[in-house]
């Protein structure tokens, strides 16, 4: 029996613990999405001087979209 297995407790749904990590990674992303863009947008609108001033920012909202999906898809 592969480790993982043996160490399940009878009755534990992994697919539905995914599904809660999903769900939570998405509300974070969202949350970081929010964040990251009010801080590249002047009035509205993405301003690319900013927004290069904000590459960290931007490259880990970048990277946790990435997380994100690969979350999605396990």
């Amino acid at each position: 029996m592969p480790l993982a297995a043996s160490q399940m407790s009878p009755g534990h749904d992994v697919i539905a613990m995914l599904d809660d990590a999903v769900s939570a990674v998405e509300s974070l992303f969202a949350d970081a999405r929010r964040a990251v863009s009010e801080r590249v947008t002047i009035e509205g609108r993405m301003v690319s001087r900013v927004f290069d001033r904000e590459q960290r920012a931007t490259h880990g909202l970048a990277w946790l979209a990435t997380y994100v999906e690969a979350m999605r898809n396990t």
